[in-house]
């Protein structure tokens, strides 16, 4: 499946709110690590990026499910 700039939003939103540092990039998802001395980014692949897409939708509709209560 094709990522869009949708999904890309929706993986880097998923990420950032587990407080992992992540940012979209020409049609690309990265995550920083970090360590005490160095860091580098890391690619995250297409088929994570619509996984972690799909969690967000997920989160998502969990939160709207207790604000109903």
């Amino acid at each position: 499946m094709e990522v869009n700039q949708q999904d890309l939003e929706k993986c880097v939103s998923f990420l950032l709110q587990r407080n992992i540092m992540a940012y979209h990039h020409q049609g690309n998802v990265f995550v920083d690590i970090e360590s005490d001395c160095d860091g580098i980014s890391v690619q995250i692949t297409n088929d994570n990026i619509l996984h972690f897409a799909e969690l967000y939708d997920e989160s998502q509709k969990h939160k709207t499910s207790i604000l109903a209560i």
